[in-house]
């Protein structure tokens, strides 16, 4: 089974954006670097 990155990529933007967090703020409440959210 592959790992459609697209599709989490697309759930986790609409998450942060519906938390008004940029990039940054968004991989800190979720504990991980901001290059590795900016992969997906």
């Amino acid at each position: 089974m592959a790992i459609d990155k697209m599709a989490i990529g697309n759930r986790l933007r609409r998450q942060r954006e519906r938390l008004s967090l940029t990039r940054e703020e968004f991989a800190e409440q979720i504990e991980i670097s901001p290059q590795f959210l900016a992969e997906y």
